[in-house]
């Protein structure tokens, strides 16, 4: 008897929902990804509307023990423009997507620091 490999391919991918909050409305999105930071990420480009490629993902741990606070650090580029992000927590996926909008905010905060450098005067 002569047993033959299965057909079936084991993909893995993973769900995350993240939800965005101002002073007017909260959004709620779901997506997926390779991993949870990988859809997170997914989920913030939609909720956000501003599309980032991350080039740079590092963590570390600030301090010790079971309740150790992790770092997360992040090169992303948002339309050329290489940006940074860092954020802690002791939840590396809230870490992750913190640094994120850390490097996004930034990001925003150029372009509107640019375009009212480039108004016209009257």
């Amino acid at each position: 008897m002569t047993i033959k490999p299965s057909p079936i391919v084991n993909i893995l991918e993973s769900t995350t929902s993240t939800r965005h909050a101002t002073f007017a409305n909260t959004i709620a999105d779901a997506g997926t990804g390779d991993g949870p930071i990988d859809a997170m990420l997914k989920t913030i480009d939609r909720i956000t509307g501003s599309k980032g490629a991350l080039n740079d993902y590092t963590v570390g741990s600030v301090s010790r023990g079971k309740d150790a606070i992790g770092e997360v650090s992040v090169r992303v580029q948002f339309e050329g423009r290489m940006v940074t992000g860092k954020a802690v927590s002791t939840d590396i996926i809230e870490a992750s997507a913190l640094a994120y909008l850390n490097a996004l905010n930034r990001y925003l905060d150029e372009q509107r620091r640019r375009a009212e450098t480039e108004k016209p005067t009257l």
